[in-house]
């Protein structure tokens, strides 16, 4: 899907849907379920059938709010919260679930056209294996929301998946040791830099599969001095 503008239906799905959190002061939760609300209904009205799932807007989320001594959060997808402590150590609020991996191994194994059908199948299991804010009220069952203390949080990393580090084996645990040492030298942009520095290695997609030569990357560095 392409608006007048050119702009596609995951652009319209992800502006909409931030515009509902920086707009609202509702707790995080019930702002996610009405932005889904929001979507379906400008879906509908731009003629989007949205009982089929492939056909739908959709779009990741991390979210926080900071308070004086705590953050609510809130995340659904691959879309992750990082926390990173004042004594060096890290964490994810929630383990990074790939939905894509199975598909990439295919890619990489067997090729495109058969990455291409498993990609498909995929698609048929938003919101039934994993989420997605796509208008569907299924969607609520997957939101993952919580509060987190601030006491010895150094910074707080949110970000797309197009900033997790290349893999040979797509099915590999992410590496989040030396994603957490690359922030470290150089922040943010450093990890992105390497990031596209491994992709640019590898432009016909052979060795790091991936559907394209990059992915998108939004990222935010929230870090308290």
């Amino acid at each position: 899907y392409k608006d007048a503008q050119g702009r596609t239906g995951a652009w319209l799905a992800s502006n909409m849907v931030a515009s509902q959190f920086a707009g609202l002061r509702l707790p995080l939760e019930p702002t996610a379920v009405r932005a889904n609300k929001v979507l379906r209904a400008r879906m509908t009205l731009d003629g989007v059938n949205v009982q089929k799932k492939v056909e739908c807007w959709s779009t990741t989320a991390a979210v926080v709010r900071i308070g004086e001594e705590s953050f609510d959060w809130l995340q659904i997808s691959d879309s992750l919260i990082m926390i990173i402590y004042q004594d060096g150590h890290h964490t994810l609020l929630v383990d990074a679930f790939d939905h894509d991996a199975e598909t990439l191994w295919i890619l990489k194994h067997k090729g495109q056209a058969a990455a291409d059908a498993d990609e498909i199948m995929v698609a048929h299991q938003a919101n039934i294996t994993y989420g997605f804010i796509n208008g569907e009220p299924e969607m609520e069952n997957f939101l993952n929301t919580g509060t987190h203390s601030l006491e010895g949080v150094r910074s707080i990393l949110l970000f797309t998946d197009g900033l997790f580090l290349p893999k040979e084996d797509p099915r590999e645990p992410e590496d989040w040791d030396t994603f957490v040492s690359l922030y470290k030298e150089g922040g943010l942009r450093w990890v992105r830099e390497c990031v596209r520095a491994l992709q640019r290695s590898d432009p016909h997609r052979t060795k790091y599969p991936r559907f394209k030569v990059h992915d998108d990357i939004a990222a935010i560095d929230i870090t308290f001095e």
